[in-house]
């Protein structure tokens, strides 16, 4: 179940970033805030706290924090292992 709930949250790096060029910021809070619920389930309440900054930063249409805690998001899942 991690590994594919880790690459649903690399789908949603392409997503945020695709809607930030639409300027969709309703779309990025909701993800952010799906992430915010369910990455301590698996976990990782560092992706929560992530989500919960997207999701803060779409609420305020800011566009270069989103960018930011993305690349953090993206950043911080390239690094986690999974081990079987």
């Amino acid at each position: 179940m991690i590994p594919g709930y880790l690459d649903s949250r690399r789908g949603d790096v392409r997503t945020i970033l695709a809607a930030l060029d639409r300027s969709d910021y309703e779309s990025i809070r909701e993800l952010g805030h799906k992430m915010s619920g369910t990455g301590a389930g698996y976990g990782f309440a560092r992706i929560t706290a992530i989500g919960e900054a997207i999701e803060t930063a779409a609420k305020q249409e800011d566009a270069a924090g989103i960018r930011s805690r993305t690349a953090e998001l993206s950043s911080y899942i390239a690094q986690v292992e999974v081990v079987y």
